[in-house]
Protein backbone atom coordinates (compact mmCIF):
# COMPACT_ATOMS: atom_id res chain seq x y z
CA UNK A 1 0.00 0.00 0.00
CA UNK A 2 1.19 3.40 -1.47
CA UNK A 3 1.91 5.93 1.90
CA UNK A 4 2.53 9.40 1.16
CA UNK A 5 3.19 12.63 3.43
CA UNK A 6 2.22 15.92 2.65
CA UNK A 7 4.09 18.94 4.38
CA UNK A 8 2.55 22.65 4.67
CA UNK A 9 4.64 25.83 4.70
CA UNK A 10 4.18 29.13 6.65
CA UNK A 11 1.57 29.94 3.34
CA UNK A 12 -1.52 26.85 2.84
CA UNK A 13 -0.40 27.63 -0.77
CA UNK A 14 2.75 26.10 -0.06
CA UNK A 15 2.90 22.53 0.16
CA UNK A 16 5.07 20.05 -0.67
CA UNK A 17 4.31 16.42 -0.96
CA UNK A 18 6.03 13.55 -0.22
CA UNK A 19 5.69 9.81 -1.34
CA UNK A 20 7.65 6.46 -0.33
CA UNK A 21 8.37 4.74 -3.51
CA UNK A 22 7.44 1.05 -3.16
CA UNK A 23 10.38 -0.12 -5.07
CA UNK A 24 13.90 0.22 -3.70
CA UNK A 25 14.20 -3.00 -3.22
CA UNK A 26 17.46 -4.30 -0.76
CA UNK A 27 19.80 -5.41 -2.26
CA UNK A 28 20.34 -9.54 -1.45
CA UNK A 29 23.86 -11.02 -1.15
CA UNK A 30 25.00 -13.80 -2.62
CA UNK A 31 26.81 -15.03 0.14
CA UNK A 32 25.05 -18.09 1.85
CA UNK A 33 24.98 -18.23 5.44
CA UNK A 34 25.43 -21.79 7.20
CA UNK A 35 22.43 -21.99 9.15
CA UNK A 36 18.86 -20.22 7.57
CA UNK A 37 17.29 -17.12 8.80
CA UNK A 38 13.56 -16.43 8.55
CA UNK A 39 12.46 -13.87 5.70
CA UNK A 40 10.60 -11.08 6.75
CA UNK A 41 8.66 -9.45 3.31
CA UNK A 42 6.64 -5.97 3.13
CA UNK A 43 5.31 -4.13 -0.04
CA UNK A 44 6.56 -0.69 1.00
CA UNK A 45 9.65 0.64 2.95
CA UNK A 46 7.50 2.75 5.59
CA UNK A 47 5.94 -1.05 6.58
CA UNK A 48 9.54 -2.29 7.26
CA UNK A 49 11.31 0.68 8.59
CA UNK A 50 10.28 0.25 12.22
CA UNK A 51 10.82 -3.54 12.75
CA UNK A 52 14.57 -3.05 10.17
CA UNK A 53 15.41 0.16 12.87
CA UNK A 54 14.55 -2.76 16.01
CA UNK A 55 16.31 -5.39 14.41
CA UNK A 56 19.56 -3.72 12.66
CA UNK A 57 21.00 -4.20 9.76
CA UNK A 58 23.02 -7.47 8.48
CA UNK A 59 21.02 -9.75 11.15
CA UNK A 60 18.40 -12.46 11.27
CA UNK A 61 15.83 -12.20 10.26
CA UNK A 62 16.31 -10.97 6.68
CA UNK A 63 14.09 -8.33 5.71
CA UNK A 64 12.95 -7.56 2.06
CA UNK A 65 10.57 -5.03 0.23
CA UNK A 66 8.75 -6.75 -2.65
CA UNK A 67 6.76 -3.36 -4.07
CA UNK A 68 3.13 -3.37 -4.04
CA UNK A 69 1.16 -6.83 -5.88
CA UNK A 70 1.60 -10.47 -6.32
CA UNK A 71 3.76 -9.90 -9.77
CA UNK A 72 6.68 -7.73 -7.72
CA UNK A 73 6.32 -9.93 -4.28
CA UNK A 74 6.24 -13.06 -6.74
CA UNK A 75 9.73 -11.45 -8.33
CA UNK A 76 11.19 -10.68 -4.86
CA UNK A 77 10.72 -13.73 -3.30
CA UNK A 78 12.56 -15.75 -6.38
CA UNK A 79 15.60 -13.65 -6.12
CA UNK A 80 15.22 -14.01 -2.51
CA UNK A 81 14.98 -18.10 -2.28
CA UNK A 82 18.04 -18.11 -5.01
CA UNK A 83 20.10 -16.32 -2.51
CA UNK A 84 19.26 -18.15 0.48
CA UNK A 85 16.69 -20.85 1.76
CA UNK A 86 14.72 -19.37 4.90
CA UNK A 87 13.38 -21.41 8.14
CA UNK A 88 10.18 -19.68 7.32
CA UNK A 89 8.74 -16.70 5.78
CA UNK A 90 6.52 -13.81 7.01
CA UNK A 91 4.88 -11.21 4.75
CA UNK A 92 4.07 -8.39 6.51
CA UNK A 93 2.54 -5.39 6.21
CA UNK A 94 -0.54 -3.17 6.43
CA UNK A 95 -4.06 -4.66 5.66
CA UNK A 96 -7.71 -3.01 4.69
CA UNK A 97 -9.99 -4.95 6.94
CA UNK A 98 -13.43 -6.58 5.37
CA UNK A 99 -14.91 -7.63 8.58
CA UNK A 100 -17.11 -4.92 10.40
CA UNK A 101 -15.88 -6.01 13.44
CA UNK A 102 -12.27 -5.33 13.38
CA UNK A 103 -10.53 -1.80 13.86
CA UNK A 104 -7.90 -0.16 12.85
CA UNK A 105 -4.57 -1.35 15.16
CA UNK A 106 -6.02 -5.18 15.43
CA UNK A 107 -3.27 -7.27 14.36
CA UNK A 108 -4.09 -10.08 12.38
CA UNK A 109 -2.53 -13.58 11.72
CA UNK A 110 -2.85 -16.48 9.16
CA UNK A 111 -0.07 -19.51 9.56
CA UNK A 112 0.35 -23.19 7.72
CA UNK A 113 0.28 -25.59 10.88
CA UNK A 114 3.96 -26.69 10.33
CA UNK A 115 5.29 -22.82 10.90
CA UNK A 116 7.38 -23.01 14.10
CA UNK A 117 5.92 -21.52 16.33
CA UNK A 118 2.88 -23.26 18.73
CA UNK A 119 -0.57 -22.01 19.00
CA UNK A 120 -0.43 -20.39 22.32
CA UNK A 121 2.28 -18.42 21.09
CA UNK A 122 0.31 -17.33 17.62
CA UNK A 123 -2.62 -16.35 19.79
CA UNK A 124 -0.61 -14.06 21.66
CA UNK A 125 0.39 -11.91 18.90
CA UNK A 126 -3.45 -11.23 17.31
CA UNK A 127 -6.37 -12.79 16.27
CA UNK A 128 -6.40 -15.46 13.43
CA UNK A 129 -7.96 -14.01 10.68
CA UNK A 130 -8.53 -14.63 6.83
CA UNK A 131 -6.89 -12.67 3.80
CA UNK A 132 -8.02 -11.47 0.36
CA UNK A 133 -4.82 -11.18 -1.78
CA UNK A 134 -6.43 -8.32 -4.11
CA UNK A 135 -5.41 -7.30 -7.62
CA UNK A 136 -5.79 -3.58 -6.82
CA UNK A 137 -6.04 -1.30 -3.63
CA UNK A 138 -10.16 -1.60 -1.87
CA UNK A 139 -10.45 2.51 -1.43
CA UNK A 140 -14.03 2.80 -0.51
CA UNK A 141 -16.55 1.35 2.38
CA UNK A 142 -18.44 -0.19 -0.86
CA UNK A 143 -15.64 -2.28 -2.05
CA UNK A 144 -14.65 -3.75 0.91
CA UNK A 145 -18.37 -4.56 1.80
CA UNK A 146 -18.95 -6.54 -1.80
CA UNK A 147 -15.48 -8.34 -1.10
CA UNK A 148 -16.64 -9.33 2.12
CA UNK A 149 -20.01 -10.46 1.23
CA UNK A 150 -18.23 -12.37 -1.79
CA UNK A 151 -15.41 -13.89 0.10
CA UNK A 152 -16.05 -14.06 4.01
CA UNK A 153 -12.69 -12.37 4.21
CA UNK A 154 -11.54 -10.81 7.44
CA UNK A 155 -8.84 -8.33 5.57
CA UNK A 156 -7.12 -8.05 2.29
CA UNK A 157 -4.19 -7.00 0.90
CA UNK A 158 -1.86 -7.57 -2.35
CA UNK A 159 0.53 -9.96 -1.45
CA UNK A 160 0.08 -12.13 1.04
CA UNK A 161 -1.74 -14.85 -1.29
CA UNK A 162 0.81 -15.22 -3.96
CA UNK A 163 3.59 -15.43 -1.49
CA UNK A 164 2.16 -17.87 0.81
CA UNK A 165 1.41 -20.08 -2.43
CA UNK A 166 5.25 -20.10 -3.60
CA UNK A 167 6.29 -20.94 -0.05
CA UNK A 168 3.93 -24.20 -0.04
CA UNK A 169 4.92 -25.21 -3.35
CA UNK A 170 8.48 -24.58 -2.16
CA UNK A 171 7.93 -26.63 1.27
CA UNK A 172 8.92 -23.45 3.07
CA UNK A 173 6.62 -22.73 6.15
CA UNK A 174 4.63 -19.24 6.14
CA UNK A 175 2.69 -16.88 8.00
CA UNK A 176 0.79 -13.65 7.13
CA UNK A 177 0.84 -11.19 9.94
CA UNK A 178 -0.36 -8.04 9.16
CA UNK A 179 -1.93 -4.63 10.84
CA UNK A 180 -5.42 -3.33 10.17
CA UNK A 181 -4.52 0.23 8.45
CA UNK A 182 -7.65 1.29 7.53
CA UNK A 183 -11.06 -0.30 8.68
CA UNK A 184 -14.11 -1.94 6.77
CA UNK A 185 -16.49 1.28 7.13
CA UNK A 186 -14.53 3.66 6.53
CA UNK A 187 -13.21 5.02 2.95
CA UNK A 188 -9.49 5.95 1.92
CA UNK A 189 -8.20 9.28 2.08
CA UNK A 190 -7.63 9.18 -1.73
CA UNK A 191 -7.38 6.34 -4.34
CA UNK A 192 -4.28 4.54 -4.43
CA UNK A 193 -5.00 2.80 -7.43
CA UNK A 194 -4.87 6.39 -9.55
CA UNK A 195 -1.32 6.93 -8.62
CA UNK A 196 0.57 4.06 -9.48
CA UNK A 197 1.08 2.26 -13.18
CA UNK A 198 0.89 -0.79 -15.13
CA UNK A 199 3.79 -1.97 -12.81
CA UNK A 200 2.53 -1.10 -9.44
CA UNK A 201 4.84 2.42 -9.33
CA UNK A 202 4.43 4.88 -7.49
CA UNK A 203 4.46 7.86 -9.67
CA UNK A 204 5.05 11.78 -7.79
CA UNK A 205 3.23 13.49 -10.56
CA UNK A 206 0.39 11.63 -10.16
CA UNK A 207 0.45 11.91 -6.64
CA UNK A 208 0.32 15.74 -6.54
CA UNK A 209 -2.62 15.35 -9.08
CA UNK A 210 -4.64 13.15 -6.97
CA UNK A 211 -3.48 15.77 -4.43
CA UNK A 212 -4.25 19.22 -5.96
CA UNK A 213 -7.52 17.38 -7.76
CA UNK A 214 -8.56 16.69 -4.09
CA UNK A 215 -7.02 19.38 -1.93
CA UNK A 216 -10.30 19.07 0.66
CA UNK A 217 -8.55 15.39 1.66
CA UNK A 218 -5.90 16.95 3.00
CA UNK A 219 -6.66 16.68 6.65
CA UNK A 220 -7.90 12.93 5.87
CA UNK A 221 -4.23 12.13 4.18
CA UNK A 222 -2.72 13.79 7.20
CA UNK A 223 -4.43 11.96 9.58
CA UNK A 224 -3.73 8.76 7.83
CA UNK A 225 -0.29 9.60 7.97
CA UNK A 226 -0.12 9.18 12.15
CA UNK A 227 -2.56 6.12 11.62
CA UNK A 228 0.16 3.89 9.61
CA UNK A 229 2.63 5.51 11.63
CA UNK A 230 1.49 4.40 14.48
CA UNK A 231 0.59 0.82 13.04
CA UNK A 232 4.38 0.49 11.70
CA UNK A 233 5.58 0.59 15.20
CA UNK A 234 2.78 -1.22 16.92
CA UNK A 235 3.43 -4.11 14.50
CA UNK A 236 6.69 -3.94 14.53
CA UNK A 237 6.89 -4.78 18.14
CA UNK A 238 4.85 -8.09 17.28
CA UNK A 239 6.91 -8.65 14.46
CA UNK A 240 9.83 -8.81 16.79
CA UNK A 241 7.88 -11.32 19.30
CA UNK A 242 7.13 -13.44 16.72
CA UNK A 243 10.53 -14.00 15.08
CA UNK A 244 11.96 -14.22 18.73
CA UNK A 245 9.04 -17.49 19.57
CA UNK A 246 9.52 -19.05 16.33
Amino acid sequence: MPVWFVKFGHSSLKAQIFWIDPFPIRKLTTRMSVEARPLILFAVPEEAAPFRKRVGEGTSPRIAVTGMGAVNARRTLDEALAVESPSYVITSGFAGALNPDLSTGDVLWNADEDFPLLEEERSKLGRPSSFLCAERVLVSREEKSAAYKKTGCDAVDMESGVIRSMCREKGIPSMTLRIVSDAALEDMPLDFNKIVNERMEVSGLRIAWQVLTHFWRIPALIRFQGVVKRCSDELAVVLEKACSSG
